[in-house]
C-alpha cells in the first residue's frame, strides 16, 4: 500500500507496525501482571500504518477513494437484497 507522509513528505510503501517491544511485555505479565495486561492493550491499540522514514503515525493512503468504495458496498447490498427476496407460486397468496 502507498502512502503520503504530511510530517516529511515522504511518498511510497508503508510500514505496519505494532509499537513498544514483544521483551518487554512478556516481561511485564511475568512480574506485573496488571501493568503487562494494561502494555499490551495499548500496543493492539496503538497499532497502524508508519511513515518508514520519520515513524510519523498519521499518514494518507493514497489510491482509495472512499465515496466510490461507499457507492460499490451501496449497489452489493441491494443486489444481494434482490437476490434472497422469495418469489410467489403461482396458485398461492
Amino acid at each position: 500500500m502507498e502512502i503520503k507522509c504530511p510530517n516529511c513528505k515522504y511518498q511510497g510503501e508503508v510500514n505496519k507496525k505494532t509499537p513498544g517491544h514483544f521483551c518487554l511485555e512478556v516481561l511485564l505479565w511475568i512480574v506485573f501482571f496488571p501493568v503487562g495486561i494494561i502494555y499490551s492493550v495499548w500496543r493492539l491499540t496503538q497499532k497502524g500504518y508508519y511513515c518508514p522514514r520519520c515513524d510519523f503515525k498519521n499518514v494518507i493512503k493514497l489510491g482509495y477513494n472512499y465515496q466510490e468504495y461507499k457507492t460499490n458496498i451501496k449497489s452489493d447490498n441491494i443486489k444481494s437484497k434482490e437476490n434472497t427476496k422469495p418469489k410467489n407460486k403461482k396458485g398461492k397468496k
